[in-house]
C-alpha cells in the first residue's frame, strides 16, 4: 500500500466511493493525517481519530461518517464531477499498474471498475473494461483469465494520457 499519509481528503473521498480503499485504509488515514486536524472538534472528526483499527468495526459506519465530513467541509466535492473523474482515473491506473506488477487479483481491479461504472455513469475513458470484468469473482486468478494483461496494458497508458 503506498503512503496514505500525503493522500488529500478528496482523493480518500473518491478511493472510498469506488472501493479502492475499504474502511482499515480510511482508519490508517484518519490516524496518519494532518488533513483532519482543523476539524478535530467535530464529534464525527474525533470518532474517526480515536478509532482502534484493531477492533472490530462496523466497516458501512465508518465509511459513512467520513462521508458526512467530507459533506460538512468539502461540499463542493461530488461525485460525477471532473475533479472528481480525474481522481477515479488516476486511481484506477494506479490499480490497473498494480495488477500488471503482480501486486493484486483481477477481482480488486474489477471492483474499483464496476464502482467507477456506476458512480460515473458508464464513462468512455473505461474502454474494453466493460467486458473484461465479466465473470471475474473474488477468488479468480490471474492466470483464468490471460486477457485482463492484454486489456489493462492497453488501458493503462491511455488513463495515464488523461491525467
Amino acid at each position: 500500500m503506498k503512503n496514505l499519509k500525503s493522500k488529500p481528503p478528496e482523493e480518500v473521498y473518491v478511493a472510498l466511493q469506488i472501493a479502492f480503499y475499504g474502511s482499515g485504509e480510511l482508519l490508517e488515514w484518519v490516524k496518519s493525517t494532518s488533513h483532519l486536524d482543523a476539524y478535530a472538534e467535530d464529534g464525527e472528526v474525533a470518532e474517526l481519530i480515536c478509532a482502534d483499527a484493531n477492533i472490530d468495526h462496523d466497516a458501512g459506519e465508518i465509511i459513512q461518517k467520513y462521508f458526512r465530513i467530507v459533506q460538512r467541509y468539502w461540499e463542493d466535492l461530488v461525485i460525477p464531477s471532473d475533479t472528481t473523474e480525474q481522481i477515479a482515473k488516476r486511481l484506477l491506473a494506479e490499480r490497473l499498474a498494480e495488477y500488471l506488477s503482480g501486486e493484486c487479483k483481477p477481482f480488486e481491479v474489477c471492483r474499483v471498475f464496476q464502482h467507477i461504472e456506476v458512480a460515473f455513469d458508464y464513462p468512455a475513458w473505461l474502454g474494453d473494461m466493460y467486458s473484461a470484468c465479466d465473470w471475474v469473482e473474488p477468488e479468480t486468478a490471474s492466470s483464468d483469465h490471460p486477457y485482463l494483461a492484454e486489456i489493462y496494458t492497453t488501458l493503462l497508458p491511455k488513463l495515464t494520457r488523461e491525467i
